[in-house]
């Protein structure tokens, strides 16, 4: 299957979405359809660089074989696997590094970003260290999630408010040996706090979100928007107006746009109809998401203990080939 080759001479209004453990994300606005989309560059897991062998087809299939059968396609947006230009991305990778993009300012032109005198070669987070032979590097391509068209009637019109929220585990996974009242995810926060990961420990617990009464996801929400570390981020038209970097007060959160004191997003995330008749519907994003979290049953202590007993040659075999399989 041929890949498309872009041009990021088309696009404009570039701008930094944000940044993983696995990628960069950039936004960009298509001059000729008016859409905007994100670029996900992969990382290389050593350097924190762009790597110019990304995974593209194995996180596609990813999403097609594993995702989709539990989330199904109303939650997911498509990726499309395209080819830049080795020097374009090399320009493009400059947007992760600019410290200003962190809060909210674009760069109008893909000229503007290739301005050496003011974006210089060293912001890059690809180098042109890379060897001669690779040309172009392959991108996953799809729609900004903050943007996505709306399908509503003339009649409804106003903003576009996104919230992005990492919910986490949703259900009490209990470890042999392990004696501790707490989920995963707030043993793992007791942890960066005592570590000086974050500055203050934060309330959320994912298992009142998953819990589908009203009163707890409210309580988890209400934490989030408190402390949202890098668990929750809300967007206005694309544009972030609430995270760790750039928080809002409770009040004008609840001025802007939380007037019901978010039983709206409770309920779009159970899928009630209304908060008189709310419980969590098995076809919504938040069941659908435990579904697919209770696949585990063994845990993360429990397959490292099975993953220890087993022979000093064997480990590393293991090892080995999983390492291949992946590059596979």
């Amino acid at each position: 299957m041929s890949v498309p080759l872009i041009d990021p001479r088309s696009f404009r209004s570039f701008c930094f979405r944000g940044e993983g453990r696995a990628n960069f994300v950039i936004s960009a606005k298509c001059e000729k359809s008016g859409l905007r989309i994100a670029w996900r560059l992969a990382k290389q897991r050593k350097s924190g660089c762009v790597s110019t062998k990304p995974k593209c087809r194995v996180v596609c299939a990813y999403l097609e074989k594993l995702i989709v059968p539990f989330l199904g396609r109303q939650f997911l947006v498509k990726p499309e696997i395209v080819e830049i230009d080795v020097l374009s991305l090399h320009h493009l990778a400059k947007v992760s590094k600019i410290p200003s993009l962190q809060f909210n300012l674009k760069i109008e032109t893909f000229d503007e970003l290739c301005d050496i005198s003011k974006y210089p070669s060293t912001m890059s987070f690809l180098p042109l260290t890379i060897p001669k032979e690779v040309r172009s590097v392959c991108v996953l391509q799809m729609l900004d999630a903050t943007r996505i068209p709306k399908c509503l009637s003339p009649q409804f019109f106003g903003p576009t408010i996104t919230v992005e929220i990492k919910p986490k585990q949703g259900f009490m996974q209990n470890h042999p040996g392990v004696e501790v009242p707490y989920c995963n995810n707030c043993i793992l926060q007791l942890e960066k706090c005592y570590s000086n990961a974050f500055e203050q420990m934060y309330d959320f617990c994912p298992l009142d979100l998953f819990s589908g009464d009203l009163d707890r996801m409210r309580k988890a929400l209400k934490s989030l928007f408190a402390v949202p570390h890098r668990n929750l981020r809300i967007f206005l038209d694309g544009t972030v107006i609430h995270s760790d970097e750039i928080p809002l007060a409770g009040e004008q959160l609840r001025e802007t746009l939380f007037h019901d004191g978010s039983i709206s997003l409770c309920c779009i995330m159970v899928g009630a109809p209304s908060d008189d008749l709310f419980a969590m519907h098995s076809s919504s994003v938040l069941a659908k998401l435990l579904t697919g979290q209770r696949i585990d049953t063994i845990g993360i202590v429990r397959a490292y203990q099975i993953y220890r007993s087993l022979p000093e040659a064997v480990q590393v075999d293991f090892t080995h080939t999983h390492t291949h399989t992946l590059r596979a």
